[in-house]
């Protein structure tokens, strides 16, 4: 099902047929180092989240999002909003490294949010970023997040944290 579509993006639930698709991403360490702990997914996790992330569509409406090619319908990243603690959601992306540095992500995350906000009434949009990550960093600062604080994540690992809050839910 087609969730949102960008000037060069389709959003769509994942389906098992994305396994091994989802599998190439998720098991490269240049696309998965900043994510999670950092090390690639196995075969099973990632039939995990597939399924995982079908469960979430049923339960919310939302989850992690196969992102494909407008023009060639292939999948070449992943993305979507995800719920890491109780009361969170996080923004989350990643691409297939040829299409780094296209403002692949910064086009994706900014009509998640826009979403999110809109269809699922979301007071607040959070995204985790490991400080070494200057390209995901210079996102979400495009997208007008907002600097938290430095700290380091479930994995212990350093991470910058930053949030958004809904325009239409701020109390003035």
């Amino acid at each position: 099902m087609i969730v949102l579509e960008t000037e060069r993006l389709l959003v769509r639930h994942l389906e098992d047929s994305d396994f091994a698709a989802l599998q190439t991403l998720c098991s490269n360490p240049a696309i998965i180092q900043y994510m999670g702990d950092g090390q690639p997914l196995s075969e099973e996790q990632t039939r995990d989240w597939i399924k995982i992330s079908q469960n979430n569509y049923q339960k919310q409406g939302f989850g992690c999002f196969a992102l494909l090619d407008r023009h060639t319908n292939q999948m070449i990243g992943f993305g979507g909003l995800v719920r890491p603690g109780e009361g969170q959601v996080e923004i989350i992306y990643a691409f297939e490294q040829p299409r780094w540095g296209q403002g692949l992500a910064t086009e994706f995350a900014r009509a998640m949010i826009q979403l999110g906000f809109e269809r699922w009434q979301l007071p607040r949009i959070e995204a985790t970023i490991d400080p070494a990550n200057h390209a995901s960093s210079a996102v979400v600062k495009k997208l007008g997040m907002t600097f938290l604080r430095s700290g380091v994540d479930e994995h212990n690992l350093p991470t910058d944290f930053y949030a958004l809050d809904n325009p239409a839910q701020i109390s003035h």
